[in-house]
């Protein structure tokens, strides 16, 4: 009964103008699934196919709903990636930033994608296998400064997989890795777009990935996210997070779409050139 009114919801939502319903609302959609799994495919708008499987879950919900995930990043991603450049997709979470720019890439471009929870881990490689896509690297730990084990938080108590990250109270522990260790190891020379959504760990992302920053050859776009709340967690704010992206040499370009985004800020990071 209560997948039939998800899919009949769903199915007016389809029909609406620009189907689109904001991420805000849906997050106030109320589910009361008990942990009931939905596995149902959705066409994504922009190409691939993706398994929703718990309909809790903010981001699955918006995929369902709205067969898109942050539509005004997902469209700056696409603007910018050009087949046969390579895409680093640090916090995959489930797949979705993973498979949109998998198939803007095609198969002569390449996807790293880092996530250290193994639940996201599953869904993530089980979406892909999904799209026949083989042009992505799947690496199942958390980005660090320094290679060793890390605290990690999977989910908020309302069972949202976005907002897991370190955090020295977290329940799980999980393997860390330096970013750029990760490059080396894969053979990876040239990253054409970066994006960081991790939770509060980005200043470790970053201290993990100081010669991809310095290189010469990576101008950007750095595409991260900013969790006020996530950074506070671990004594940081926006402010410190800025002024350290910005000692590597980027500067903000964030376009002024994205500074409307519903949820969280993001923005984007360049070089000057």
């Amino acid at each position: 009964m209560r997948r039939g009114v998800l899919l009949a919801m769903r199915a007016v939502v389809v029909r609406l103008p620009g189907r689109r319903i904001p991420s805000g609302v849906a997050y106030r959609v109320p589910v009361p699934f008990q942990g009931e799994r939905l596995d149902r495919i959705i066409p994504l708008r922009y190409g691939p196919r993706f398994e929703v499987r718990d309909i809790r879950d903010l981001i699955q919900r918006v995929i369902f709903l709205n067969g898109t995930w942050e539509r005004r990043e997902s469209e700056f991603v696409l603007e910018r990636l050009r087949a046969g450049q390579t895409f680093v997709d640090v916090g995959a979470n489930v797949g979705y930033y993973t498979l949109i720019a998998s198939h803007a890439v095609g198969p002569s471009g390449r996807v790293l994608a880092i996530e250290p929870v193994a639940e996201n881990v599953g869904h993530l490689k089980a979406n892909l296998a999904l799209n026949g896509f083989t042009n992505v690297d799947v690496v199942p730990v958390a980005a660090t400064a320094a290679e060793g084990e890390a605290r990690f938080a999977d989910r908020s108590t309302t069972g949202q997989t976005g907002w897991g990250g370190l955090d020295e109270m977290g329940e799980s522990v999980v393997p860390g890795r330096p970013l750029d260790d990760m490059l080396d190891e894969l053979g990876i020379d040239r990253v054409d777009m970066l994006k960081i959504d991790v939770e509060g760990g980005e200043p470790d992302v970053l201290a993990g990935a100081t010669r991809l920053l310095r290189s010469d050859s990576f101008v950007g776009p750095i595409l991260m996210e900013f969790n006020a709340d996530r950074l506070s967690v671990r004594g940081a704010r926006p402010d410190d997070l800025l002024r350290l992206i910005e000692s590597f040499g980027f500067v903000d370009r964030t376009p002024i779409e994205l500074k409307r985004s519903e949820l969280l800020e993001t923005r984007v990071f360049e070089k000057p050139q």
